[in-house]
């Protein structure tokens, strides 16, 4: 998870903070909520093989076409090396950025469906989260096309086309890649550059508190209210950063009771702040102020709910 330094004064921004939403979560989590991440170790492992086995690609088909030229003079195949070398790259990169620039929308998406009580709309959203967009196809196509522009280049400079055993090798090498990128690498880029950004904007922050620009914070105070049909045990509830307060009570003609709080969170809604703050309540109680939790941390990220 990225390290979000004092939580109670500096608060990132929400272009940062929507970044964060492209980060890997875990999705069996009994208490869901944008602001971690997690398998970053997992994620960078694969990514360096993935580097590694493209690395090899590489480097064996500038090496192979340097060897042609050496023996014949033809500048020919350095061209045709150089050029394949260039596409499988570009089209890795692109299709990085393709593969995950829809992971936020997919977060958000998770949220709504846990927050959205009308079956047709979980429909809607649920087929949205399940569903490849035509950025994640047209990035799947540029992962297999790379692999087969790597499998033909090593083949054509190192191994001749007619070596069998070595197309099936790499093909499973290359598979392998397009997985990694599919699944680990967007995820690792992702939280790589959440950490640096939120690393810059605080930083940015201590040098104008430093030289007197700012005030001592630039957290701002989230506040959203909710129902429940059981009370909190007493008037107000305060845990760290955040706070509940009772507000009203109102009994229906139904003969049920609807009591009304007001949920405070003094800068960025965490994670681990939703965590520790519903920890102390029952399951009557903590479902709802779970649901509060989530909506706050929508509006952080620009969605008024």
């Amino acid at each position: 998870m990225p390290n979000y330094p004092q939580p109670e004064k500096f608060q990132a921004s929400q272009e940062t903070l929507n970044q964060w939403l492209k980060t890997r979560k875990n999705e069996n989590d009994g208490n869901p909520g944008f602001f971690s991440s997690t398998g970053f170790s997992k994620d960078q492992s694969w990514t360096t093989l993935a580097i590694i086995i493209e690395f090899i690609a590489l480097t064996t088909t500038l090496f192979g076409s340097y060897v042609i030229y050496q023996s014949n003079g033809k500048v020919g195949p350095i061209i045709l090396a150089v050029s394949l070398v260039l596409f499988f790259i570009v089209f890795d990169i692109v299709g990085v950025f393709l593969h995950n620039n829809d992971k936020g929308e997919r977060a958000k998406n998770r949220i709504r469906l846990i927050l959205e009580d009308n079956p047709a709309i979980r429909d809607l959203i649920r087929s949205k989260i399940n569903s490849q967009t035509p950025r994640e196809i047209m990035a799947l196509f540029l992962f297999l096309m790379s692999a087969l522009l790597k499998i033909y280049a090593v083949m054509q400079f190192i191994g001749g086309m007619g070596n069998i055993t070595l197309a099936i090798i790499l093909t499973l090498f290359y598979l392998v890649v397009v997985y990694i990128h599919t699944c680990h690498t967007g995820y690792w880029l992702s939280e790589r550059k959440t950490q640096r950004e939120i690393n810059r904007e605080y930083n940015l922050w201590v040098e104008s508190l430093a030289a007197g620009e700012v005030p001592s914070s630039n957290s701002t105070q989230s506040v959203v209210q909710f129902r429940t049909l059981v009370p909190m045990s007493e008037t107000s509830h305060q845990n760290g950063r955040q706070s509940i307060r009772f507000i009203s009570q109102e009994t229906q003609t139904e003969g049920y009771t609807h009591f009304e709080y007001e949920l405070k969170s003094q800068g960025t809604l965490l994670d681990d702040d939703i965590v520790q703050l519903s920890a102390a309540f029952q399951e009557d109680f903590k479902r709802p102020l779970i649901y509060a939790c989530l909506d706050m941390q929508l509006n952080q990220v620009g969605i008024i709910t």
